[in-house]
C-alpha cells in the first residue's frame, strides 16, 4: 500500500494466514473438551437444558458458537461430540444465539417474532427446516445447548471455530453447511 495502492491477492493471503491461526486456536480450545459434563459452566462455555420456551431466558444474547445435544435417534450421525448419553446434532454461530437458538428449537414460535432475521439455514431432521422440541415427538427427549460466548466476534472468527469444531468432532448430522 505503499503507492496508494492495495492488493487484494496479497490482503487474502495474510487473511488466510490469521483463519489459519484462528482454526488452530479454536482446536486446541475443542480438544479440551471431550469430557465435558451436562452441568458445565465456565468464563466461555456454559450447557444449558431446554424443554420448555421459557429456557430460552438462559441463552446468552450476544455473539458466540452454540452446539446442540440431544438423545433423539437418528440413523447416521458421525459426530462423535457427546455429553453423556446426548449426542451433538448441530453446531451453528450468530450475533444473536439466543434468537437462532429459537430458530431452530422452537420455530413456529420464531416464525411469529416480528422483525426477526429470516434465517434460511435452521437444523434439518425428519424433512423439517427447524423444529419444536416443545412438542411430539420431540418433546419425549432431552435437549441442550452448549453456548460459547465469543464477544464482539465477527463472522470470519466464528466461522473458523466451526471449521475447527467440524475437524475435532466431525460435522454434525443437523448442520448442512
Amino acid at each position: 500500500m505503499s503507492d496508494g495502492f492495495y492488493n487484494i491477492k496479497d490482503m487474502l493471503v495474510k487473511m488466510n494466514e490469521v483463519g489459519k491461526e484462528f482454526e488452530q486456536d479454536f482446536l486446541d480450545y475443542f480438544n479440551t473438551l471431550h469430557n465435558i459434563k451436562k452441568n458445565h459452566s465456565d468464563k466461555l462455555a456454559s450447557i444449558i437444558k431446554l424443554s420448555k420456551f421459557k429456557d430460552i431466558s438462559k441463552v446468552m444474547k450476544g455473539e458466540g458458537m452454540y452446539i446442540i445435544f440431544t438423545n433423539y435417534k437418528f440413523v447416521e450421525n458421525t459426530c462423535n461430540f457427546t455429553i453423556g448419553n446426548l449426542k451433538a446434532i448441530y453446531r451453528g454461530h450468530s450475533h444473536g444465539v439466543g434468537l437462532r437458538v429459537i430458530s431452530h428449537l422452537f420455530n413456529m414460535k420464531y416464525q411469529t417474532i416480528k422483525g426477526k432475521t429470516n434465517y434460511i439455514s435452521c437444523i434439518q431432521l425428519d424433512d423439517q427446516i427447524g423444529i419444536n422440541i416443545n412438542l411430539k415427538p420431540y418433546n419425549s427427549y432431552q435437549w441442550y445447548i452448549l453456548q460459547l460466548k465469543m464477544k464482539k466476534s465477527n463472522v470470519f472468527i466464528r466461522e473458523k471455530a466451526e471449521e475447527a469444531f467440524d475437524r475435532v468432532f466431525g460435522k454434525p448430522l443437523g448442520s448442512k453447511k
